[in-house]
């Protein structure tokens, strides 16, 4: 019975998206590609970028919307020993173009760049790198860098998308060989300068932060580069990871001051059966130029940037479901006399269906009178809805400070 008061709650949040969807943006419309293929083989990809089929999860190798008419993003420069990546406004360089150790993800003129340091800069896994291959795919062009550090070898992928510039998407393999060598396990992002790569102020802002157990998520403006950035973690291709360490990823990403990225400790690398092959990293940047013009527009790009990388992490396959008949026949389910009670000849819902109290809670009718109100509105009329507002109607004015 619970399902009914989450489902109300649930009617008036899509309302408010569904006019939300209604306002006219200055935004120019994407163009959308239809011939992209599911990800089928891992080829030179991650070993853990084919999901099970039993999990009913698939994913797109380039994001279905193109954001760019023309490609915006590719490999620039290889050597045996460095590469260089654009997308967009920005460059990421590795070698002796960038700092030591260091992939660099920079954007010309701006003195803050952010770095990327697997694990931290204790264990500098970098700095071990003993081939650099190029993945060279019209779809998603991109570098494989492998290496061993004596703990552990690592494969470590990154790649970014010709027609959705900003959009980096990285993965950290590892096998676990031996103990940890000491050194403290960091946020594999640092905010830098950008010529000596020592931690640097980037002035970041947040419009949508990471919420425990929500979306493994976070957005904001970044003043250092003038740009927005969204980082995102495929928390479902963690999973032999979280199973074998008993992880929890609740917190994923995490922020901590100048860093940010993917959150486990020492204790959790060290849990890694020896000699097994598991995912430890699989994240997304999406950086913007400059700051959004209004709310709307910061809005627009996040919910854009959203729809990119939900492209392209691991999500369900199966339909979505008929929210229309579930919010029906959860107005069905309110009639059950367990979910009211009677005061004086008028019908109040209760906070909880197994609340025995004979007494009623303002907030409780709000909460179902509102969910009816917009499902009438959303669908048009239906008798059980407007039972429902009528009650909920009538018992408002009994309601005293």
């Amino acid at each position: 019975m619970c399902r009914s008061i989450i489902l109300l709650r649930w009617l008036a949040f899509s309302t408010l998206v569904a006019c939300s969807s209604q306002t006219s943006t200055r935004e120019p419309e994407p163009t959308v590609v239809t011939d992209i293929p599911a990800t089928v083989t891992a080829g030179m990809e991650g070993s853990f970028d084919l999901l099970p089929s039993e999990l009913s999860y698939s994913s797109l190798k380039a994001p279905l919307a193109r954001r760019s008419d023309e490609p915006a993003a590719g490999l620039t420069e290889a050597t045996s020993s460095s590469f260089a990546l654009t997308t967009g406004d920005y460059r990421l360089d590795f070698g002796q173009a960038a700092v030591p150790d260091t992939i660099l993800l920079s954007r010309a003129g701006s003195a803050v760049a952010i770095a990327l340091r697997p694990l931290g800069r204790d264990l500098g896994l970098l700095g071990h790198v003993s081939e650099i291959r190029e993945l060279d795919d019209p779809a998603r062009p991109g570098f494989r860098l492998t290496g061993s550090s004596g703990w552990a070898d690592f494969t470590l992928w990154l790649w970014v998308y010709p027609h959705n510039p900003g959009l980096v998407r990285y993965q950290l393999e590892l096998v676990h060989l031996a103990e940890l060598p000491p050194g403290s396990i960091e946020p594999e992002w640092t905010f830098v300068d950008a010529s000596s790569g020592a931690e640097a102020a980037a002035d970041y802002s947040g419009y949508a932060d990471k919420a425990a157990f929500a979306s493994p998520s976070f957005y904001g403006y970044v003043k250092g580069l003038d740009s927005t950035l969204m980082h995102w973690v495929d928390v479902t291709r963690l999973n032999p990871f979280i199973e074998a360490t008993r992880f929890s990823p609740g917190g994923l990403p995490a922020r901590q001051g100048r860093q940010f990225g993917h959150n486990f400790g020492r204790s959790d690398l060290n849990r890694i059966p020896v000699n097994t092959r598991l995912p430890v990293y699989d994240g997304y940047i999406y950086l913007t130029a400059g700051a959004p013009a209004d709310e709307e527009a910061m809005f627009l790009r996040y919910l854009q940037q959203v729809a990119d990388a939900y492209d392209l992490i691991a999500h369900p396959t199966d339909g979505l479901p008929d929210w229309q008949d579930l919010a029906r026949r959860s107005l069905a389910d309110l009639q059950d006399p367990d979910t009211w009670v009677e005061l004086d000849n008028q019908r109040y819902w209760r906070a909880y269906v197994s609340d025995t109290r004979q007494s009623a809670e303002a907030i409780t009718q709000f909460d179902v009178g509102l969910g009816a109100a917009r499902y009438i509105d959303r669908y048009g009329e239906d008798p059980l809805a407007a039972s429902i507002l009528e009650d909920v109607l009538a018992g408002l004015p009994n309601f005293y400070n």
